[in-house]
């Protein structure tokens, strides 16, 4: 359980796809952790909120994480 944990969160690119009924838009969230914190790719993240606006990321499966010089880079995609 990773409650409170401190992350940098963004969706780097998005793009249009069509669902059948309608346009929907789909974009990875790619999430930077502290090296050392406790995430494998089999994990999930159930949100991430931010502090300052209140925004929120919903369910997200962990596809990869990378191991950076100073930090875990998170690779995301939508919990369906």
């Amino acid at each position: 359980n990773l409650t409170d944990t401190s992350c940098w969160a963004w969706q780097p690119n998005a793009r249009l796809t069509d669902n059948g009924q309608r346009e929907v838009t789909v974009a990875p969230v790619l999430v930077m952790v502290a090296l050392g914190t406790d995430i494998t790719d089999d994990d999930r993240i159930t949100s991430i909120v931010d502090r300052n606006s209140g925004s929120v990321y919903g369910k997200l499966y962990v596809d990869a994480v990378q191991r950076r010089k100073n930090h875990l880079l998170i690779h995301t995609r939508d919990h369906q």
